[in-house]
């Protein structure tokens, strides 16, 4: 049995020490290096640190 995964969403998760921000909608197939660099410019713009820069994936499994 051989599963494949489709995907179907991706978002952007940056968190901060004080709480996070979540982007939806974002391009799927969105390298992680220009999904890294997104969030670099993004936070570059806070007065907060950031701690972490985490891609949230959602895929469909399905059996082949």
């Amino acid at each position: 049995m051989a599963v494949t995964a489709t995907l179907l969403k991706a978002k952007l998760k940056i968190q901060y020490e004080e709480g996070s921000k979540t982007f939806s909608n974002c391009k799927e197939d969105a390298s992680d290096q220009n999904m890294y660099q997104a969030a670099a410019l993004i936070s570059s713009l806070q007065s907060i640190p950031t701690e972490k820069i985490i891609r949230i994936t959602e895929s469909e499994l399905a059996d082949i």
